[in-house]
């Protein structure tokens, strides 16, 4: 019986190694490293992995050993390691060494191949930048117990190597190690290596156990260990670290509340552990503290709930931040936020420093692009931009979706941008496409007969797509002869199939827009007789109030309403679920197109002058001006610190510099011999502005400035966002993970020589609606090792 538990022990503490080890091949497959025979045994040759620095020069070294509880395991368990220390001018090394399921030997001659490995590091120190006195051992669980036995124990060493070289490591980095293999005074070890027998280690207990060998003058020593590890119990670790203090030597014991054995192999905690010995290293002098210095901290709120901000007017201001210097200098912002699933608003922006007459500054934000036109096209996405007065000098071609004469809408969903589009002829009927790159896109395919699939959104994590029979002799085009109604939703399904939703009634020969309204989808129609419809699931939908029997196109939430144009007057109303109350007539226009949320107010485009609004509130709007020479401002999306809108008759695009300033960007249908041209349907997507086009039936785009933008919308709860500028790119993360890069840039070419006031919960869209935590502003790039451990802090 005493026989079958020392197996048991043996297995189980193999076991978690050789979970973690599965997707892991033996021999190792390490690419762009050094493979070095430290050491031959009969027809057995070692080796050692070397990941280093370009022409290291009295670098520290690493070197690793792996677990598997000697008869298993692989040195790639400590392939990542090795290679983020190496970034940080680490020679770091994995090493091979013999194990008893390949080798068939005990624990003694994994010993032994670890003080060989660490004998030849330092006796080969020189052509390999090294420096001989600072050469750290590390490992996890048995690798761990071999790289501690280096320290003391020489007692197996190979009777031919020079022992004028020592084997003594200079410090210890040990990840769940087994250090007690043997009754200690005042422990009595319950996990691995209780009573194990002398024939199953090849010694006696005592004399391979690193607790019982310990002396002072030890290398110092960091241990991590899991609070649940029931293969190498914490009270271990706990003793071993006693011991070492008691003799006067250096010891920090890590310990991780709820993890188990191997809890090291994976993130979070491969990289939590990584930091924090890297600090160790920076404590021992071996590496100088890494490059991120930060400039500012603003923990928000008296506990770890952060600060509420309501949407409206609540903004945290920093002032002038001159005196960070920023310039063309990388930088990281981390922070925490907590949003609700729908607070019925725009999310806003989480930190901003902008000058808007120059275009300079950053953004980071969380927004909604909602009424554009007749689409949604994006949902709480975070958005990561700079800028230094720079754009594109022109949109780039992506080219024309199949026959299509109109790109009726566009929306951004589950990373990827979708178009519908509206056909002129007879037997032809709307599609979806998905941009695939360049001017590649993928046909969805017709979910329904009428011409054209009108408006698309995002609801309960799915795409839908509303359909109509458009009159083309609205836009002064050959009528359709496509006799079908649309008046259909659908959803796209799995496999790229549409399931049917429903008609919203047997009247709506069109659907202008859909819009997701306080956790309810919502349909609008286009022609007369006016309509407005909510979705009850299935293919049950109900009809609500209409605003007066006034049709509404464009919808957008803000502040707790629902707002809509509207195709019959120059208006604008609004809707709190029930109701509709009419917030204003737009002076000299008899129709009312796009909304855009700019800098915390509400603008509407209309026609037929290409003014736009400002919503002043009552019923009271403010002209900031015309778009050209154009009759119809149409679209309105805010974009890297800028409102764009685009027009009709020539579907030119516009950004908006100051009050009653439009500055044309480019044309973007030059269709020959039609009457009207319009930038009709608009998106962000992939750090760029999409837009959409009558009668070319093309989608262009254009990067202002550099961005990141995560194309899913952000879950509620909370999220750790961290926004890096790097030298050439920048890198967006949501919980730890990269979720978005930029193109790259120049650096020269963004300055963001700043002088204004930084503030956190407002910027160029809106005030934000949730809470927000403990803001940091870096100079320097977080690495992403960095970004997982601040996104472990707190919560």
């Amino acid at each position: 019986m005493r026989s079958l538990w020392s197996a048991c022990l043996l297995v189980l503490l193999s076991l978690p190694a050789i979970c973690q080890e599965f997707s892991r091949s033996y021999p190792p497959k390490m690419e762009d490293c050094r493979q070095v025979v430290y050491k031959t045994i009969g027809d057995t040759k070692l080796e050692l992995y070397i990941f280093g620095p370009d022409r290291p020069e009295s670098a520290p070294a690493v070197v690793f050993f792996f677990g598997g509880g000697w008869q298993n395991g692989t040195p790639q368990q400590f392939e990542y390691q090795c290679r983020q220390l190496a970034k940080r001018g680490v020679v770091a090394i994995t090493v091979d060494y013999r194990v008893g399921s390949r080798q068939g030997v005990k624990p003694t001659a994994c010993v032994a191949d670890a003080r060989s490995a660490i004998r030849w590091v330092r006796s080969h120190a020189k052509e390999l930048g090294i420096d001989p006195m600072r050469i750290a051992a590390a490992g996890g669980s048995a690798g761990g117990h071999i790289a501690a036995c280096t320290a003391w124990i020489d007692t197996f060493d190979e009777p031919n190597e020079p022992k004028d070289i020592s084997a003594k490591p200079d410090a210890l980095i040990l990840f769940n190690p087994a250090l007690v293999l043997a009754p200690l005074e005042g422990y009595d070890p319950k996990g691995f290596g209780t009573r194990v027998p002398e024939q199953r280690l090849g010694t006696q207990p005592q004399s391979i156990s690193p607790a019982h060998q310990v002396q002072a003058n030890a290398p110092p020593t960091i241990i991590f260990h899991g609070r649940e590890d029931t293969t190498v119990p914490i009270e271990s670790a706990e003793a071993f670290t006693k011991v070492m203090k008691g003799m006067g030597n250096r010891c920090e014991l890590k310990v991780f509340d709820g993890q188990k054995h191997g809890f090291f192999n994976s993130d979070p905690f491969r990289a939590v552990t990584l930091s924090q010995a890297d600090e160790f290293l920076v404590s021992l002098g071996w590496l100088a503290p890494k490059k991120a210095q930060l400039l500012g901290h603003w923990p928000l709120g008296e506990d770890s709930q952060g600060k509420l901000f309501d949407g409206r007017t609540d903004v945290v201001q920093v002032p002038d931040i001159s005196d960070w210097k920023l310039g063309k200098a990388p930088f990281t912002l981390s922070l925490w936020v907590n949003v609700d699933e729908d607070v019925g608003d725009t999310l806003g922006d989480l930190v901003s420093c902008y000058d808007s007459k120059d275009r300079r500054g950053f953004h980071l934000g969380i927004y909604n692009h909602n009424g554009v036109t007749n689409g949604q096209p994006n949902t709480r996405q975070v958005h990561f931009g700079i800028d230094n007065g720079r754009i594109e000098p022109k949109f780039t071609d992506h080219g024309r979706l199949g026959d299509a004469v109109y790109v009726f809408s566009m929306c951004v969903h589950d990373g990827r941008l979708y178009a519908s589009t509206c056909h002129a002829e007879d037997q032809q009927s709307g599609r979806v496409f998905r941009w695939e790159s360049d001017q590649r896109w993928t046909d969805l395919g017709s979910p329904d007969l009428a011409n054209a699939i009108s408006s698309l959104v995002v609801f309960n994590g799915s795409l839908y797509a509303a359909s109509s029979k458009y009159r083309l002799a609205g836009s002064s085009l050959s009528e359709s002869q496509n006799p079908n109604f649309g008046g259909n939703v659908y959803r796209l399904g799995p496999g790229d199939t549409w399931e049917h939703c429903g008609n919203v009634s047997a009247q709506t020969e069109a659907i202008s827009s859909l819009v997701v309204f306080r956790g309810k989808l919502y349909a609008s129609s286009l022609y007369r007789p006016a309509g407005f419809f909510r979705y009850e699931g299935g293919k049950q939908w109900v009809p609500c109030n209409t605003p007066g029997g006034k049709r509404t196109e464009a919808m957008t939430v803000w502040n707790d309403s629902l707002y809509a144009t509207c195709y019959d007057e120059g208006s604008v109303f609004r809707y709190n679920g029930e109701d509709w109350t009419q917030v204003g007539a737009i002076p000299d226009a008899t129709q009312t197109y796009g909304f855009a949320i700019h800098r915390g107010e509400l603008y509407v485009s209309e026609w037929p002058n290409a003014h736009v609004f400002r919503y002043l509130g009552g019923d009271r709007w403010q002209d900031t001006g015309k778009l050209g020479d154009e009759l119809e401002a149409m679209p309105l999306v805010v974009y890297n610190g800028k409102m764009y809108g685009g027009t009709l008759p020539l579907a030119e695009i516009y950004r908006y510099d100051n009050d009653n300033q439009w500055t044309r960007i480019d044309q973007v249908d030059h269709t020959p011999d039609v009457k009207y041209r319009r930038a009709w349907s608009m998106a962000v997507h992939g750090g760029r502005l999409f837009v959409g086009t009558l009668p070319s039936g093309k989608v262009l785009s254009i990067e202002a400035g550099i961005n990141a933008t995560y194309d899913r919308p952000l879950g509620s709860g909370w999220h750790h966002i961290a926004a890096v500028r790097g030298d050439s790119v920048l890198r967006l993360y949501v919980d730890g993970a990269q979720v978005a890069q930029s193109s790259g840039f120049t650096t020269e070419d963004f300055d963001l020589s700043l002088t204004g006031d930084m503030k956190i919960g407002f910027g160029a869209q809106d005030y934000f609606r949730g809470r927000i935590a403990d803001v940091r502003l870096y100079r320097g790039e977080l690495d992403e090792d960095e970004i997982i451990v601040e996104a472990q802090k707190n919560r």
